[in-house]
């Protein structure tokens, strides 16, 4: 739940969703399972990686980009979205080397 109270020097911004986004949301709740709206990238990287440059690139996105703030709150009779004036985030890192997989195929 958002309260307004403790939060609202926190948002920059509270819209309506639009019709699409309506749509998008209808069906999402429809049929959860689907994946439709769901999109996920995972690539390998190779080299040395700077995780402190790489969390700070992130969060100069996220502070440029108002989507990269913006939740979605079904708290009220209407579904808004509401843009943070900040959401940085915390990049977790975890080195996978010497892990091998239960899941190969022989």
């Amino acid at each position: 739940m958002i309260r307004m109270n403790s939060t609202k020097s926190k948002i920059k911004d509270i819209y309506p969703l639009t019709p699409m986004q309506q749509g998008m949301y209808f069906h999402s709740l429809k049929d959860k399972d689907s994946g439709t709206y769901f999109d996920q990238v995972c690539f390998d990287i190779e080299g040395n990686l700077d995780t402190a440059l790489l969390e700070q690139s992130i969060n100069k996105l996220i502070e440029r980009h108002d989507i990269l703030r913006t939740i979605f709150s079904n708290k009220s009779k209407q579904v808004l979205q509401i843009v943070w004036k900040e959401r940085p985030l915390k990049v977790f890192f975890e080195n996978l080397n010497g892990w091998e997989s239960t899941n190969k195929t022989q």
